[in-house]
C-alpha cells in the first residue's frame, strides 16, 4: 500500500501541474479548503493565493478541466482514508504526514516519473508548466488556423498567468518545428 499511496500523489501531482500550468511552490501551497468545496466536491476553479504565487503580486486562478479533475479524485479519495481531511492539510502530503512535501522532493518525484517513462534531456519541476504552456498553444493555434481570430501567443500568456508576454516567448522557444516548417513552404 506504501508504494501505491505515493505512486497515486506523485501521478496527481505530475497530472495537475501539466493540467493547469501552476509553478511547483504554488502546488506545493495547496490545501484540502483550497480544491475541495464544501460538499467535497472537487473545485472548478482553483485559485492559489498571492501569497504563494511568484512575485507575490496577485493570486492566479485555473480552471480544472476534467483531466485534471479525474488525475486529482483518486489522491483525494485515498486522503481522505488516510485520514487527512482536516482543511488546512496540504494536498501534496509528505510520507512523514508533517506536511507537503517539499520542492527537493518534488524535483524527485518528477525525475523519477520521467525516467520510468523513457523521457531524456533535461527535465525539472517546470516540464509541466511547459507542457500546460504547449498544450494550451497547440490548441490555440488550432483554433486559430480553422478560422478563430484567436492570438494564440497572447491567450498563452494569460493562462500562464504571465505579466509579460516576454515570458511566453521564453517557454515556447523550443517550438522550432513551427519556425522549420515555415521556411520550408516559402520561397523564391
Amino acid at each position: 500500500m506504501f508504494v501505491g499511496v505515493m505512486g497515486c500523489r506523485n501521478l496527481a501531482f505530475f497530472l495537475l501541474g501539466a493540467n493547469t500550468g501552476f509553478r511547483v511552490s504554488e502546488l506545493l501551497a495547496v490545501r484540502i479548503c483550497d480544491i475541495l468545496n464544501d460538499d467535497g466536491s472537487i473545485v472548478d476553479v482553483l485559485t492559489v493565493s498571492k501569497k504563494n504565487m511568484k512575485g507575490n503580486k496577485s493570486s492566479r486562478s485555473v480552471r480544472l478541466n476534467a483531466h485534471a479533475k479525474k488525475a486529482i479524485a483518486p489522491w483525494l479519495s485515498m486522503l481522505s482514508r488516510l485520514g487527512h481531511v482536516q482543511s488546512s492539510d496540504p494536498v501534496f502530503m509528505s510520507i512523514r504526514g508533517d506536511g507537503a512535501i517539499g520542492r527537493i522532493q518534488a524535483w524527485r518525484v518528477l525525475n523519477k516519473a520521467y525516467k520510468l517513462a523513457g523521457l531524456t534531456g533535461k527535465l525539472g519541476t517546470h516540464a509541466m508548466r511547459k507542457t500546460f504552456a504547449n498544450n494550451v498553444y497547440d490548441h490555440l493555434l488550432n483554433r486559430s488556423a480553422a478560422g478563430e481570430p484567436i492570438d494564440a501567443f497572447r491567450v498563452t500568456s494569460k493562462a500562464l498567468g504571465h505579466a509579460s508576454i516576454d515570458s511566453t516567448d521564453k517557454y515556447l522557444s523550443f517550438r522550432t518545428e513551427e519556425i522549420d516548417s515555415t521556411i520550408d513552404a516559402v520561397g523564391v
